[in-house]
């Protein structure tokens, strides 16, 4: 076996650790979106406060600082008490508006923890994360076999 053809054993396990992580990583977001629609039962109106961009270090310049991703920060009143709460979910063009009205669902047990109705992003990511996993799992099994045939 020369040392071209190892080489072109290990890109398909390469491939296959980068799809399982991909893989594993949009199952998480799903499995955490799916914990949080069972919590957060409770529907209350929200108004978007700010928009937050995304933390970056001072020194480290990338496309990020030229158009960064921005985090809507929302307001509600929920038993007597105003919460205002940031998304865990930033996006660039922003899916809400400073003033803007929406719905979020939030846990009765924990006011702070809720899901907005509306946000698309965590299921985009899900689906993003999911998909390029079960992509790179499937070109690392054809290649695989196509290297195993090789050698036999």
């Amino acid at each position: 076996m020369e040392s071209n053809d190892l080489f072109l054993l290990i890109v398909p396990a390469v491939f296959l650790f980068v799809g399982i992580v991909f893989l594993i990583v949009g199952l998480t977001i799903s499995k955490h979106i799916e914990k949080l629609v069972r919590r957060c039962t409770l529907e209350v109106d929200a108004v978007v406060d700010d928009m937050r961009r995304a933390s970056r270090g001072a020194s480290v310049k990338s496309r990020t600082d030229l158009t960064p991703m921005l985090y809507p920060v929302f307001r509600y009143s929920y038993g007597g008490t105003e919460y205002k709460v940031q998304s865990h979910y930033a996006s660039n063009p922003p899916k809400f508006s400073v003033g803007q009205s929406t719905t979020l669902r939030i846990d009765p047990d924990n006011p702070t923890s809720f899901i907005a109705v509306s946000d698309p992003v965590p299921r985009i990511l899900s689906t993003v994360f999911g998909v390029i996993g079960a992509v790179f799992i499937t070109v690392s099994i054809g290649v695989g076999l196509v290297m195993i045939k090789k050698f036999i």
